[in-house]
């Protein structure tokens, strides 16, 4: 019996990633999308038009971007290779680190960049890497775009966990966890792949046979333990 991978990610992400999944597989997997949080935009507040360098942790940093009034063409750190696709896409001069947080802030830290620096970012976060510049000289502001609003699984998804197939379920920070935990009804059997030791469901009537962290905390980590896990429980 082939295992079902579980998206939880927002639609666009989870699409991204079921993609790369069945990439790097070499074929279709059966893959269901559920997202349990959806982007929405908010109002900022001041303006950002004289800013020069601006910090993206996801592409949905980046898609509020033009909106709030980032100035396009201003140096844009990237957290990695597909956030920096995005917003060279837009204009920006990309500097690209190695898919994490603390790859992130240490190039941030080691080109030492002079002007006007914000992280656009969601109401919710999981890193401190506005924290982490600050404390290396370098000031940077947080500025809140949009929030990451909880929605409800999909019926798919909700009869998908009460059946008996293998469910690999990846998990990319720690609200999603939480909301994923929620979820009042599991019957199949649950394989977790998390991005960080950080992350789990803590739920007493969730079935979790195994849970697996990524070797690399970025998309490309999460393809490799998804598939790794998947393996190892498909025929």
């Amino acid at each position: 019996m082939s295992a079902t991978v579980l998206i939880t990610r927002p639609k666009a992400q989870a699409e991204a990633f079921a993609a790369s999944l069945e990439a790097a597989h070499g074929g279709p997997l059966h893959c269901v999308i559920s997202p349990l949080i959806e982007i929405a935009p908010v109002a900022v507040v001041g303006a950002l038009d004289e800013v020069k360098h601006v910090v993206f942790t996801s592409i949905n940093g980046v898609s509020q971007a033009m909106r709030v009034g980032i100035p396009v063409g201003i140096t844009a750190w990237c957290v990695g290779t597909r956030t920096a696709q995005a917003a060279a896409e837009l204009g920006f001069d990309v500097r690209i680190a190695d898919g994490n947080n603390r790859s992130l802030v240490a190039l941030i830290v080691a080109q030492a960049p002079v002007g006007r620096m914000v992280h656009l970012r969601g109401r919710h976060v999981a890193g401190t890497v506005v924290d982490d510049v600050s404390a290396a000289g370098i000031n940077c502001e947080a500025v809140i775009a949009y929030d990451q609003v909880a929605i409800a699984p999909t019926q798919l998804a909700l009869d998908t966990l009460k059946g008996e197939t293998p469910i690999i379920v990846p998990l990319f920070s720690p609200r999603s966890a939480k909301l994923f935990g929620q979820i009042a009804d599991f019957n199949a059997p649950l394989h977790l792949v998390v991005i960080s030791e950080a992350i789990d469901v803590v739920q007493q009537n969730a079935p979790v046979v195994s849970r697996a962290v990524a070797k690399s905390r970025d998309g490309a980590g999460m393809v490799a333990a998804t598939l790794a896990r998947y393996a190892e429980i498909s025929p």
